[in-house]
This record gives structure tokens, C-alpha cells and sequence, in this order.
């Protein structure tokens, strides 16, 4: 067994960090590398651009693949939103900010980038397209300057490990060394949304200082500054900085964005002690309390960050913890991979308290990764204390064989303890329920119960399901105090996965059925998918051993939200006619195609119509209109300002008439205040709409005696429930739309292969006659009947059956338990920085958590019951054994599917089936591009396979060589595939 070290871990970086250095030691800038940004910076632009076509164009267009620097600025670019249709590089500078030159630990050197254009006639544009005119993007060059300690001991300090860069706002950020030839820039997701608290990007800079000793044919140390190239790929999209009319009384768009660096070092000194910006309180125990001798307590760290901010951590509630998901936030600064296990845990200082934790499942950390390490909580007995803390350890074991080492780490947690429900009832702020949600990853919902001490479980209790706007942290007070709190009413608060997300839908989706499942076993005990909605591991059925006395096995659900939220209601609701009967959306758009128009795709003037209707088919399942029929027999009430300046009002008029298109009698109805903005305090408490919310949730909900005709129309049967009991479980011809047309006791199917019906939601019984399709078919003695079609094209009565998975590149993010990252062992460095870009990419944008493995540690039990990224085509050894898609990767390196091979230089391909999700490309370009098409983002199309070349760079998908759906069962789509 290797040496045990006990100490606190830090890292140093961006954020809050450990105490590092006495106070009399010399200066930063004397003793450790600095970063600085240069204050001149160069930009061209704007470009016509569609909202997250970024994802396949060069996001360092206009320039090439490859970049040689020194850029050439004396060359104009076409671009249609200037006069005459060219543009030019521009310089500006960045004014230093007041005491700047007194570089302090801890203090990154920042800039903010205000790039606008007011040489462009915006106006005239803006009248002629709206505002999805004003969308462009816009290139920026800067350097950043490494510079060495400046005192003598410069010769003993270490090499730094990794440039810490914070970039929000803009889409990719790239870092170039010194290179004679041109080079394929490695493109970083920058964290466009602005999400607080979010990692940093960790460049390694190895490479970087390897290259200028081999320049130099010199040895370490460095006493010369070196400078990088930085080119930062800035995009305009109105719903991340809004219509300028509104934000600055302005027809001028402006992109803001901001860039922060610093370098960390392999050999920093912790001094454990507390200071005002210590990231982690010192344990309140003594060496001989945690029964280890007082030597062992070495200083020296390898650099793992806790972020105690970002803890996922339940209330308690008269003692008993609401949840049993427990997640700390580390993020690796240092070099190696690290395996992480669970030690002791007290409570203010008590070993005895009743509470179990352990790990979800194992867990190692990759260099420079980040992530929430999940753990189950287990409670015997109640926690007596209003308030307590709980201090927990974490084991690290490095996994480097030339020297095994063990470190611990100690996290402190303060316990919310509410002193029952009867308080909390009248509390405006709720309590945090956490659940384990995609990814296996440590999720919270806010919960607040019913006023008035209605909470008892009748069969008169609701639950008022509330999804926020974009950009909305689900806990922020002025979300929470706009909520309505009916009588009989538990509010969930969900969150999405991130304040963003993926508009609620897919993994977002997923992650609020997880959440409603939680609050519903805790009321009632037992979940059944059926009566609600589908989470991210497809459990089907789960009953309690200890279910509650109550006199009800379901609770009716009722959505509201507002703005993305709005959409979101409308959406889930729409997926899930039976689980949602009533909603109530506030300024919730349509679909997001006529909230931004796509009409300015550089795609769409350069692609074949059957690869567009390809690439549409495989977003339609975002698109609220086309499912606004499920709701044809749902109570909804839309709510919207009259005068909304961010959602036209004319979203919620036009979802009233599509829904009364599929059935005129629809209980639909809208309330449209006149005046009122986006946003305002009373959306949901003003009168009417504050009446309208008790009245749908104080309705029965029962089944109605009256049989109404309708049609349940799905895009993917993974992403939908079912309507008055009936579900489309799989497509004849995955990737067209699934419709059944109910009336009475005839049923016709368009593109259905397998239905169900639950008997108990609909007015048929055993024995009864139907017309399927023309077919007479008698119910069976079941509470659910499945049917399914022959190899004759003929309805069956069938058992059970599990379809193959047809969905879209975008369903390999709901994951069961953390996603598998696969990389071969050959050319293990350069697979590596893929995958930890996606491991990146997962966290920034939703949360999700990853593990990386090398093809040589896999076996089919570390995989069974998570989605598997597979990198690194025919060098990826477990790939090629687990492969069976009709898209094959030769020894060459060549692509081939339905007889075509696709080969040469910046060729890639994406491919998923069976869960695991391929990437596949001839050189380091194609990598890029495949990468940059990883599904992160809505409204980003990616079938279920496509192979993309060097044109997509500047014809964003028109560039796409060959895309296109898996049949039923998996193979080649003869009829939803494009070849060029």
C-alpha cells in the first residue's frame, strides 16, 4: 500500500483556493509564472450567422482549418451585412484596469471584450429579416504572455502544469504555441451562457514549453517570456444578449464577452490554517481522533479542488433527510488520474449519528477534470439538531505506477434541520430535495408544501410542477416567491440540469421525471412510468417496502412555467398527455424555429433537400407545434403580457388556435394581460390567473364518461407517454413522425409498429372489439395489452417487448449512470484530450457527469446501464469488438456504410448505436469537427449518423458528406438516408 497522506487539497486557479505561502514570502510575481493578456486584441466581422450553427461551422472562420501565425490582416472577407459585402480586420485595446501591475495570488488577469459593428446598417436589416437578422459571428485575435518568476529562485520553480483560462460568452476559445507550419487549432467550448460557477479550461501547457526547449535545445528552467496566440470565435445569438431595442434602447448588437487566465504549478506548498478565501475549513478532529498517527501529516498535495459552493446536499425535515443523493464538486489540477473512495464521517464530531454514506459507484478523476462525485445517504435514526454539519473524507489514490500515494481530503457541510412541515408549510423559501438524476449524478428540486396545513396526503393533494425561464437558477428567491401556493399543493421546483439546459427536453427532460419521482415516492411510496413520465433509467416500477399510510397511490401533476419554462410545460405536457392534465404556460414560445427563424442558415443554401429534410427530421422532436394535438384534451391555461418585449405574444394566440385546429371543443383558454412585459411579480398570483391555478388544481381529474376523438401524434416513442392510456412504443420508420387516430373503438396508426394501451385510462374492457388499422382484434385479460406488427404487416396481440433505441445523436446524453468516455490505450495522449473536452463540454453545459476509460480496462459489467462514447475509430480496441452498425471504420482509417467509403484528409463521423456513440476521423480536423458536432446544445441537428468533411467548415451541415436513421432494427435506413 502506498504512503497516507492527510491534508487539504487545493488547486491553484481560477475561483476560491486554499492558503498558499506565508506571509512573509516574496511577492507572486518573484516567485511563480504569471499569465497576462495582451490589452491590443484584432477582430473581423460580423458574419452572417444562424443561432448554434457555430456547432459545424469553423469556429475560426474566416480563416481555414489549419491557422499559420502571423495572421495576414490586410484581407478582406465577403460577408453580406456589410456595405459593399466585404469586411476587414479592425484593432482596438483594452484599457488596463486600476492596479493591474499589483498581480496578487489568486487574481487572474481579466479583460472584457465589447465587439460591435456600427458600421453596419442594422435597422435596414433588422426590417427586412427581424431580428434573427442581427445574429452574426465575429473572430477575435489576442496573445497571452507566460512570464517567469523574476528572483533567483526562478531556477527552482516548478513548470507550470496548466493555463487556467475562464471564458464566458463566447462559443470556442483556441491557444497556439510557436509553429513554423500551420496548425489545426484545438477548439475549447467556452461557457457561453455565462453559468456561474462553472470550470475553468485547463490547457495543458507541457506541450507548449516542451516546444520551446526543443527550439532553443536548452533544459528547464524557462526565464523567458512566452507568448500564445488566442483566437476567441464570438457569436451574436439573440437569446443569450436579447433584442439591443430592448437591453440599450439601441438597434446596434453588441457581443460582450470576457476572458480570465492564470497558470497553476505541480509544486505549490498548503498551509493549513484558516484565511478569508480558504476554498475548505480545516477538520475540527485531531490526528489521534481519525485514528492515525500525527506524522503522517504531510503538506504536499497533488492539487485537487473542492468547490464548496457547488455541493448537492438535501434538507432535512423533523430530522430525515429529503433525498439520499449526495455529490462533492473536485476538480483535478494535477497531471494524474486519481481513484477516489470514502472514509469516515461525523457529524459535529460525533462518529455515532445514524447517517451512512457511500459511494454511487466507483469513481476516478482524469487530469484536469472536474467532477461532482456522487454518494447514497442512508439514515437509521432522526437528526435531533436544528443545526449540525457534517464533515466527511475522501480518499485520492493515485493510479501513476511509479509512485502510489493515498491523500484525503475533508469536506465540511453545514444540515439545514426544519422542524416539520407544519412551518415549513407557511415558509416562502421551501427545502432542497436532492435524487440521484441523469448521469447518475447528484441532482436538487426545491420543494415548498402546502399551505395552511394541507399537506396531509388526500386524495385532494396535487403536485404544482414549476419550470423556470433560461438563465434561472431554480433556487433564486425571485423565481420562488412568484410561484402560487394552492391549498392541497406540493410545488417542485425543477431545475433542468442547469439553469439552460436542453430547453426541457431530452436529458433535461429526464432529469425532471427524476425529480417528480422522488417527490412522489416520498408522498406515496410507489412510482409506475405509466402515470407519469420516463426518467433516465427506464425503471418502469418501483414500490417502497415502507410505503406511507396514505389513501392514494398517484397524484395528479400540474405544470406551470414561464418564458423557456412556458415551453417547457407545454412540452412536457405535449409528451405526456396522461402523467400532466392541466397546465398553466406564461410567455412560453412556440417552437423555437418561429422564436428565432432559422432563415439566415449557411446549411440551407448549400444543402440537398433530402439532407435538409434528414437534418430537420432529426430536431422536430424539439418542436412544440408539431406534438400542440396531445394537448387537444388537456385543461391549458396560457398567460402572457401583452406587451412582451422577449417572446411575441402572438407564441401563445398561436399555440390556442393549434390546439383547438386538432379539436375545436378543446379546453384551452389564454389570458392576455394588456401592458404587461416578459416578466412581472404576479404572473402566476394576480387575479384571474391566480383563481384559474386553484381551480385546476383543486379538479378531480377523473376519467370522463364522454369519448372524444383524438390523435396522439410522437416524434421519438423514447421521449413520450402515453394519452388517454394509449403509447407508441416503436416506429415502423424511426425518424418520421408516429400518429394514432382515436375514435371510439376505431384506431388508425401512421408509422406505428408497436402500441399499448393501459386498460385502466381507457373506456375499453376485456373482451371488447377494436379496429386497428382495419383489423378487428379483441382485448385480452390484461390491465395492458401491447400490440405489435408481423413480418406480414399484421396487428398482434404481444408480451412486452423491448424496441431497439431509435433516437437522435442527442439521446446518448441521458445516461443511467455516469457516461463512459472509451479511449484506445495507443495514442492514449492525444484520444485523451478529446475526451476530456467532452467530460468539459458535459459538465459546463448540463451537469452530467463522465469517467474516462482506456480501451484495456473495459469488460461489459463497468459498461452495463450507461451511455459509451467511443474514441478513436480502428485504434480503439474495445471498439472495434463491441461494434455493430452498419457505419464500419477500417485499419486505414476509412469510413464505409450502405457501400460507400469515405476517406482522406478532415473526414469524421458521429454514429450511434446501441448506446454507444462513435467518433470516428482520419486526422486531427476531422476530430474537430466531429467534436464541435457533439450533441450539447437544442436546435443543433445530428441523426442518428453522419459523416461530415472540410466543407462543413464554411457550408455549416451543407457540408455534411452522408447522414441519416438506423432502420427498426438497427441497420441501414434505405429510406431516411442521404449519400452524396
Amino acid at each position: 500500500m502506498g504512503l497516507l497522506k492527510t491534508t487539504l487539497l487545493a488547486c491553484y486557479g481560477l475561483g476560491s483556493y486554499a492558503a498558499l505561502g506565508a506571509v512573509n514570502s516574496p511577492s507572486t510575481s518573484e516567485t511563480r509564472w504569471l499569465a497576462k493578456i495582451a490589452r491590443e486584441y484584432e477582430f473581423v466581422g460580423p458574419f452572417p450567422q444562424e443561432a448554434r450553427e457555430q456547432h459545424f461551422l469553423n469556429p475560426g472562420y474566416p480563416l481555414g482549418a489549419e491557422v499559420l501565425f502571423p495572421l495576414n490582416y490586410s484581407l478582406p472577407f465577403p460577408s453580406h451585412l456589410a456595405d459593399g459585402g466585404l469586411v476587414h480586420w479592425q484593432t482596438s485595446l483594452v484599457p488596463s484596469p486600476v492596479g493591474s501591475e499589483a498581480y496578487t495570488q489568486g487574481t487572474p488577469d481579466s479583460v472584457h471584450y465589447s465587439i460591435a459593428f456600427p458600421e453596419v446598417r442594422w435597422g435596414s436589416i433588422r426590417t427586412t429579416e427581424g431580428w434573427a437578422g442581427l445574429q452574426h459571428h465575429a473572430l477575435l485575435h489576442t496573445k497571452i504572455r507566460l512570464i517567469p518568476p523574476q528572483s533567483h529562485v526562478a531556477t527552482f520553480a516548478p513548470r507550470p502544469t496548466y493555463l487556467v483560462l475562464s471564458a464566458s460568452q463566447c462559443s470556442y476559445i483556441a491557444i497556439f504555441g510557436h509553429a513554423e507550419e500551420p496548425l489545426t487549432p484545438a477548439w475549447y467550448t467556452c461557457n457561453i451562457y455565462d453559468h456561474t460557477g462553472m470550470p475553468s479550461i485547463r490547457v495543458p501547457l507541457k506541450p507548449h514549453f516542451d516546444s520551446y526547449l526543443d527550439r532553443r535545445g536548452s533544459f528547464w528552467p524557462v526565464l523567458e517570456t512566452i507568448e500564445l496566440d488566442v483566437l476567441m470565435s464570438l457569436d451574436y445569438e439573440i437569446r443569450l444578449f436579447g433584442d439591443p431595442i430592448v437591453s440599450g434602447n439601441s438597434t446596434l448588437p453588441i457581443i460582450q464577452a470576457n476572458l480570465s487566465v492564470d497558470v497553476e504549478d505541480d509544486g505549490e506548498q498548503t498551509t493549513p490554517g484558516r484565511t478569508a478565501n480558504e476554498i475548505l475549513e480545516p477538520p475540527t478532529f485531531q490526528p489521534d481522533q481519525l485514528g492515525l498517527p500525527e506524522d503522517n501529516f504531510d503538506q504536499r498535495d497533488h492539487y485537487i479542488r473542492v468547490n464548496n459552493d457547488a455541493h448537492i446536499f438535501p434538507h432535512f425535515v423533523d430530522g430525515w433527510a429529503y433525498g439520499d443523493a449526495v455529490g462533492i464538486e473536485i476538480i483535478s489540477c494535477s497531471e494524474e488520474y486519481w481513484s477516489i473512495s470514502h472514509g469516515l464521517s461525523f457529524i459535529d464530531g460525533l462518529a455515532t449519528h445514524g447517517i451512512q454514506l457511500e459511494l454511487w459507484e466507483p469513481t476516478r478523476i482524469a487530469p484536469s477534470q472536474t467532477r461532482l462525485v456522487s454518494m447514497k445517504l442512508a439514515q437509521s435514526k432522526p437528526l435531533t439538531t436544528p443545526e449540525a454539519s457534517l464533515t466527511l473524507e475522501l480518499y485520492l489514490h493515485s493510479e501513476t505506477h511509479s509512485h502510489q500515494e493515498t491523500q484525503k481530503i475533508t469536506v465540511t457541510i453545514p444540515i439545514q434541520n426544519h422542524l416539520g412541515l407544519s412551518k415549513l408549510s407557511e415558509d416562502p423559501k421551501g427545502f432542497l430535495m436532492t435524487y440521484h438524476s441523469v448521469s447518475g449524478a447528484p441532482a436538487s428540486a426545491v420543494v415548498l408544501p402546502p399551505p395552511n396545513e394541507t399537506y396531509q396526503i388526500t386524495t385532494r393533494s396535487r403536485i404544482l410542477l414549476a419550470l423556470h425561464g433560461a438563465g434561472v437558477m431554480h433556487t433564486h428567491p425571485f423565481w420562488i416567491s412568484a410561484l402560487p401556493r394552492p391549498e392541497h399543493a406540493w410545488v417542485l421546483v425543477a431545475q433542468g440540469l442547469t439553469p439552460w439546459g436542453l430547453d426541457w427536453r431530452e436529458a433535461s427532460r429526464a432529469d425532471v421525471c427524476a425529480a417528480l419521482r422522488a417527490l412522489v415516492l416520498r408522498l406515496v411510496g410507489i412510482w409506475r412510468e405509466d402515470d407519469y413520465c420516463t426518467t433516465h433509467d427506464y425503471v418502469r416500477e418501483i414500490v417502497l417496502p415502507k410505503r406511507p399510510s396514505v389513501p392514494v397511490k398517484t397524484i395528479p401533476v400540474i405544470a406551470i412555467g414561464h418564458s423557456n419554462g412556458g415551453q417547457g410545460a407545454l412540452h412536457l405536457a405535449s409528451s405526456f398527455p396522461d402523467c400532466i392534465p392541466a397546465l398553466i404556460p406564461a410567455a412560453g414560445y412556440t417552437s423555437a424555429r418561429l422564436y428565432v427563424p432559422t432563415q439566415v442558415s449557411r446549411g440551407s443554401l448549400f444543402a440537398d433537400a433530402t439532407l435538409q429534410g434528414i437534418m430537420r427530421a432529426s430536431v422536430q422532436g424539439q418542436d412544440g407545434d408539431i406534438i400542440a394535438g396531445n394537448l387537444a384534451l388537456s385543461h391549458v391555461h396560457l398567460v402572457h403580457g401583452g406587451n412582451d418585449e422577449n417572446v411575441p405574444v402572438w407564441h401563445s394566440r398561436e399555440r390556442m388556435a393549434l390546439i383547438k385546429t386538432w379539436n375545436p371543443n378543446a379546453d384551452v383558454n389564454m389570458t392576455e394581460v394588456v401592458g404587461k412585459p416578459h416578466f412581472w411579480d404576479g404572473v402566476f398570483t394576480d387575479e384571474p390567473v391566480s383563481t384559474i391555478v386553484k381551480e385546476l388544481t383543486a379538479s378531480p381529474y377523473s376519467n370522463s364518461n364522454k369519448e372524444t376523438p383524438f390523435t396522439l401524434t410522437v416524434a421519438w416513442p423514447s421521449e413520450s407517454g402515453s394519452m388517454r392510456g394509449w403509447r407508441i412504443r416503436e416506429a415502423t420508420v424511426p425518424g418520421r413522425l408516429s400518429r394514432v387516430q382515436m375514435n371510439g373503438k376505431s384506431i388508425r396508426t401512421t408509422n406505428v409498429h408497436t402500441l399499448s394501451i393501459t386498460l385502466s385510462k381507457t373506456k375499453f374492457n376485456p373482451g371488447d372489439i377494436i379496429t386497428l388499422d382495419h383489423e378487428k382484434i379483441k382485448i385480452p385479460e390484461k390491465s395492458h395489452v401491447w400490440f405489435h406488427r408481423t413480418e406480414s404487416m399484421r396487428w398482434q396481440v404481444t408480451d412486452t417487448i423491448i424496441p431497439y433505441p431509435s433516437a437522435p445523436l442527442s439521446s446518448i446524453l441521458t445516461s443511467a449512470r455516469p457516461i463512459a468516455l472509451v479511449i484506445p490505450v495507443e495514442r492514449a495522449q492525444h484520444y485523451e484530450t478529446i475526451a476530456l473536452r467532452i467530460a468539459h463540454n458535459l459538465y459546463t453545459y448540463l451537469k452530467l457527469d463522465s469517467t474516462i476509460l482506456r480501451d484495456s480496462e473495459v469488460d461489459g459489467n463497468i459498461l452495463e446501464g450507461r451511455s459509451v462514447v467511443v474514441i478513436g475509430g480502428h485504434h480503439n480496441k474495445y471498439g472495434i469488438a463491441i461494434r455493430s452498425g452498419p457505419l464500419r471504420v477500417s485499419s486505414d482509417g476509412s469510413i464505409t456504410i450502405g457501400g460507400e467509403v469515405y476517406s482522406g484528409a478532415g473526414i469524421g463521423a458521429l454514429s450511434l448505436h446501441n448506446r454507444h456513440l462513435y467518433m470516428d476521423a482520419s486526422d486531427l480536423s476531422g476530430y474537430e469537427r466531429i467534436l464541435r458536432a457533439f450533441p450539447l446544445r437544442t436546435g443543433i441537428p445530428g441523426p442518428e449518423w453522419m459523416v461530415l468533411g472540410p466543407d462543413s467548415d464554411t457550408k455549416g451541415f451543407g457540408g455534411v458528406i452522408a447522414a441519416g436513421f438506423w432502420s427498426r432494427g438497427g441497420g441501414l435506413s434505405e429510406s431516411m438516408s442521404y449519400f452524396t
